[in-house]
């Protein structure tokens, strides 16, 4: 078999592009921006000259499919007949019916929720190969979308997943990823695969505990018997990276507010019937305090006699903070992109930068993918200074290398999400020095959180070496 790559490789990919044909299935843990989507676009063409295979699914997070689309024009040989289909809302069972019988490569992108809710339509249209794109999203062995991925992927001969965050929350987070790249790789249950990497007690509140792990060396070896890891640092030469952290001093009435909030939380935490779980939902509400917001109930329900909640503005430190920086480096002609967690950031800071002529794209989950994707790409091409972006949404498997300046308003507990959110401006295609700004309000639970992140870990972590006071 002869294929001539459209766009030129780096060493890595040829590399790892071959160990996959190889092997046939391979999980490609590679850090944002070391180019797996292009190993897994340069397989799919090799697969479909060699083994004449037709039927693609891309199982990915809904936000990157238009993604999927432009680099699969970008890499794909144009000499390879094809048709790639989204497939979206209703049209997704008529559009699967459409191409039972392909003429042509064809592959079709999908998003993993979609894709278990059309399960047994993907099954009847027997996908040759089946890619799972940011594998993580399916780490949770008993979830649907975990669930209806592996059900599809039975059905294929092949499979890949991708991911930069292999094991998100723990070791055992191997199971479902493993599974659905080879269901042979154990052939056995996930309740016996718990067991058998783990110890668990039981709780005060009657459910498993985790305890200790077990056997890890062997799951290790399982691992990269069956992958290749791809570290940026080692394999890709990107700018200089800085993070910078920018202290705010808590104004007095904020202060008082947020040791009353204190001194309420502590007598719930310190009576010892709060799960992790509650812990992180309560410590919440500290980090929209420092943010500069509070979100409190009316008195008012919906229809499903549930509170209705309304944000209460408390201060404007942080928006104060985030304008300056983002004006010094203006000044500069940089872009700047601005990550926020939660949508009452997202709406003040875009509502001041407004105020002030200033263009800026929004990507949050209020708009659609496809007008997403178009405001991405107007942002790479310059037309607009500033991006404010909601990790959740926008975190994920974009390049807003246009940028070479990054605002953390607010944290993420979760240090896979800060790191790849970091990766949308670090990464191939940017040219400057990268420089990271953290907002922390002194003496706050943003202190806590970027503490743990520095030491790679998630605040949920912390849970495990101190008491949820020491946190706040």
């Amino acid at each position: 078999m002869y294929y001539e790559f459209h766009t030129k490789p780096y060493k890595h990919q040829i590399r790892t592009l071959k160990i996959a044909l190889k092997k046939g299935n391979l999980g490609v843990l590679a850090d944002p921006g070391c180019g797996k989507t292009k190993i897994a676009i340069d397989y799919i063409g090799c697969r479909y000259l060699r083994d004449g295979h037709k039927r693609i699914l891309v199982l990915a997070p809904k936000s990157v499919l238009g993604v999927w689309e432009e680099e699969i024009e970008t890499h794909l040989p144009p000499s390879i007949p094809r048709a790639v289909i989204r497939l979206e809302g209703t049209n997704r069972e008529r559009l699967i019916k459409n191409h039972m019988n392909p003429d042509k490569l064809t592959i079709f992108l999908i998003s993993y929720d979609s894709a278990w809710r059309s399960k047994g339509s993907l099954i009847k249209w027997k996908p040759q190969g089946v890619i799972a794109d940011e594998s993580h999203y399916i780490a949770g062995a008993t979830s649907k979308r975990s669930r209806g991925a592996r059900a599809i992927r039975e059905h294929a001969d092949w499979a890949l997943i991708l991911t930069g965050t292999f094991l998100p929350n723990w070791p055992l987070n191997a199971y479902a990823q493993l599974n659905f790249l080879n269901p042979k790789i154990f052939p056995y249950s996930w309740t016996k695969f718990k067991n058998r990497y783990a110890v668990w007690v039981m709780a005060k509140g009657g459910y498993w505990r985790l305890k200790r792990y077990k056997r890890l060396h062997e799951l290790k070896e399982i691992i990269r018997k069956y992958s290749v890891v791809i570290k940026k640092d080692k394999v890709l030469d990107l700018p200089k990276r800085q993070d910078i952290v920018v202290p705010i001093d808590m104004d007095p009435k904020t202060r008082k507010i947020y040791d009353q909030i204190k001194k309420e939380k502590l007598v719930e935490f310190k009576q010892g019937k709060a799960t992790a779980e509650i812990i992180l939902t309560e410590l919440l509400r500290f980090q929209q305090l420092t943010s500069g917001f509070l979100s409190v109930e009316t008195g008012r329900y919906d229809h499903r006699d549930r509170p209705i909640r309304e944000e209460v503005k408390i201060h404007e430190a942080k928006i104060k903070a985030a304008l300056e920086i983002i004006d010094i480096h203006r000044a500069h002609g940089e872009k700047v992109v601005v990550f926020t967690r939660f949508r009452w950031e997202l709406d003040q800071i875009a509502t001041a930068l407004r105020k002030r002529k200033i263009s800026c794209a929004v990507i949050d989950g209020r708009v659609n993918v496809k007008e997403r994707d178009e405001i991405r790409r107007d942002f790479q091409k310059g037309k607009y200074d500033v991006a404010v972006v909601n990790m959740a949404t926008g975190g994920v498997g974009i390049n807003l290398t246009a940028a070479n300046v990054a605002i953390f308003f607010s944290l993420s507990f979760k240090y896979d999400h800060y790191q790849q959110a970091k990766d949308r401006i670090h990464r191939p295609g940017q040219n400057k020095p990268v420089i990271y700004y953290h907002l922390i309000m002194r003496k706050s639970i943003d202190e806590k959180i970027m503490a743990a992140l520095r030491e790679k870990k998630s605040l949920a972590d912390k849970l495990t070496e101190q008491k949820p006071e020491e946190l706040v």
